[in-house]
């Protein structure tokens, strides 16, 4: 079961394996107090496959970077990764450690100062650079070039409809 999809908002999956769980879901969903759709098992595969990635494969670069770093690291079913295969695969997983620990750091010091905003703005561009990795150049051009054009066209006094 899934809750109805938003493209661009990902899918968020609910597996149960108890059944006293299972039937507290099934009369939510019965009684109009949950919407959720049902999902075939393959969708929900795919759906997860990006996480999946992440945790499976991304795990040998983390932990090849934490021990670098001479950090602890748990002993885990692979080894840190000797070769890390792409450029671009290396630097994602190396943001997602940097995002991970300036995070941490980012909230304690907003939550000290009750100001949320500090959080954002620290976080902001190393998030940013992390989502531009998963675009194409040719996709973060046409975009760029989209809110060039659209900026033109307002100083100039154009309505779009």
């Amino acid at each position: 079961m899934r809750p109805t999809i938003r493209k661009g908002y990902g899918t968020n999956v609910v597996v149960t394996r108890n059944q006293d769980i299972r039937q507290l879901i099934v009369n939510a969903r019965a009684e109009g107090r949950l919407r959720m759709d049902d999902l075939a098992v393959e969708k929900a595969v795919q759906s997860q496959d990006a996480g999946l990635r992440h945790r499976k494969h991304g795990i040998v670069d983390r932990l090849k970077f934490e021990t670098e770093a001479a950090r602890w690291v748990p002993n885990k079913r692979v080894a840190p990764s000797v070769q890390i295969k792409l450029k671009f695969e290396k630097e994602k997983q190396w943001l997602r450690v940097q995002m991970r620990d300036l995070s941490h750091e980012s909230f304690r010091e907003a939550r000290e100062r009750a100001d949320i905003n500090i959080y954002i703005k620290r976080m902001t561009p190393v998030y940013s650079k992390y989502k531009k990795l998963g675009i194409p150049l040719k996709s973060r051009l046409k975009s760029k070039l989209k809110g060039i054009i659209l900026r033109a066209l307002k100083v100039v006094g154009y309505q779009r409809t």
